[in-house]
């Protein structure tokens, strides 16, 4: 049988969670890191646009969630838009596996209808036409890659990258979000969420109760790629000595999370037929995953 490792639970920023994505898949495709998977949560509400996109809405500069403002960077993979607030996010990284793209990532969303219908929960694929990406939401429409409820909320969306046989595919679970900050954000409703498995205790997954607010021009758009990728100023990490060993969560932080992690871990265990070994990332793993950021960030010399 072959084995995965399985990165523990982690709450970073969303430009850390990206480079170790990146990194993740960039060690797997060198042939020095066996398939993997891994789940974490976003230190603060924060907006990940596809790799490929290139214009959104100039307010999303200036939006705040209490009083802090809201994070914009860019993902490896493609896809539009994610609010990353109230969510739990999955990453698989593996190769080998055969198909069209939409095969594939039927493939490895095999686990997530596993693991949900564990919990009680049937999802079934999107089936929005190309008409899609006309939405800068990823959550403004479900295609066939994504999961659905009966009752039509989209629940998972997810987005794929692809170098040579290697592929990332990750995705946002979209546990508690906000409805009022995802209205500021994308302009549209967000349809309630009313899952039996999700009670009304879910601070965790919650960063304030502000709205967030727009510059007073929204329909401005433009090109800021640079912000997008998560440019933080003097290019310094912070509190990054504080996580050489791993931001971790324990158990106790949230019961919810921790309760659809388990079932989708044993879930990757059954439908990819392997094991999956419990690994923290090194020290020296943390290092090299810093300099993906640091590279990425234009801090190089």
């Amino acid at each position: 049988m072959a084995t995965w490792r399985l990165i523990p639970l982690l709450r970073m920023s969303g430009s850390m969670q990206m480079a170790i994505d990146e990194w993740l898949l960039e060690q797997h495709r060198l042939g020095k890191h066996p398939p993997a998977l891994r789940f974490y949560t976003w230190a603060s509400p924060t907006i990940s646009l596809g790799y490929h996109q290139r214009r959104w809405p100039a307010s999303w500069q200036q939006l705040t969630w209490r009083d802090m403002p809201i994070q914009l960077v860019r993902r490896p993979s493609g896809g539009r838009a994610v609010l990353h607030q109230g969510d739990l996010t999955y990453m698989v990284v593996t190769s080998g596996l055969r198909g069209k793209r939409l095969d594939v990532y039927q493939t490895i969303c095999e686990f997530l209808l596993e693991g949900w219908r564990s919990l009680g929960i049937d999802l079934h694929y999107g089936t929005a036409g190309r008409g899609y990406i006309h939405n800068p939401s990823c959550f403004g429409s479900a295609t066939a890659a994504d999961l659905v409820t009966a009752e039509g909320y989209k629940l998972i969306g997810s987005a794929q990258l692809r170098r040579g046989k290697t592929i990332l595919q990750h995705g946002s679970i979209r546990l508690a979000p906000d409805t009022q900050l995802f209205t500021q954000v994308f302009g549209e409703a967000v349809v309630p969420i009313n899952l039996p498995l999700i009670s009304s205790s879910v601070e965790y997954l919650h960063f304030g109760e502000n709205k967030a607010e727009p510059t007073p021009n929204p329909s401005q758009e433009g090109d800021r790629r640079q912000t997008a990728e998560g440019k933080e100023e003097g290019c310094k990490l912070e509190g990054y000595d504080s996580y050489l060993g791993g931001h971790d969560i324990t158990q106790g932080e949230n019961s919810l999370i921790q309760t659809v992690v388990d079932a989708l871990t044993q879930a990757a265990a059954d439908c990819f037929g392997v094991e999956l070994e419990v690994q923290p990332l090194s020290h020296e793993e943390w290092q090299a995953i810093h300099s993906v950021w640091v590279w990425k960030m234009g801090c190089h010399p």
